[in-house]
């Protein structure tokens, strides 16, 4: 028996006789070398370390935009511009931005692979850039790029809890 795929109509491609979704429609298009190197890295364990920066990263935004969503009930906009302004405000010691970069903002952004190697005036510029061009993922930029510990830490900075509540 093989792979055959049939279109009937009103109910989309099928694969020896079971329906299948544009996703894996596309899948069984590539190459068999191609689809089994992806499923060795689909298989692969990942490090607990990362695991658990990734289950923060979410559930930090996740916390976030659940409380301004609340506190600006009528606009979603305004409270993803307070975000990024609370967020940028917490990266610089709460210091307003205009009067320069603080040492933890730089050293976030370096963080960011394309940063590592940029000296300090063109990480600032870059920066700056940041702030004015990549609005709202600057959010989920600045937010994934901070440490299991300094999200709880932003979450404090916010308001949202105090470091007894944090899990």
């Amino acid at each position: 028996m093989g792979c055959s795929l049939t279109t009937q109509s009103g109910q989309g491609t099928e694969r020896d006789g079971v329906p299948v979704n544009t996703l894996t429609h596309s899948l069984m298009m590539l190459p068999k070398e191609l689809i089994n190197t992806i499923i060795s890295y689909a298989l692969s364990p990942q490090p607990p370390e990362l695991l658990n920066d990734v289950r923060s990263c979410v559930k930090t935004t996740n916390v976030i935009y659940d409380y301004y969503n609340k506190m600006y009930p009528i606009s979603r906009e305004d409270a993803k511009e307070w975000i990024s302004n609370d967020i940028y405000r917490f990266l610089n010691n709460d210091i307003p931005t205009i009067h320069g970069l603080q040492e933890l903002y730089l050293s976030v952004f370096r963080r960011w692979y394309m940063n590592t190697s940029k000296d300090l005036d063109t990480m600032r510029t870059y920066i700056t850039r940041i702030d004015d061009d990549m609005f709202p993922n600057d959010i989920k930029v600045s937010i994934g790029l901070l440490t299991p510990y300094e999200r709880d830490e932003l979450i404090v900075f916010l308001g949202i809890s105090t470091p007894h509540d944090i899990e």
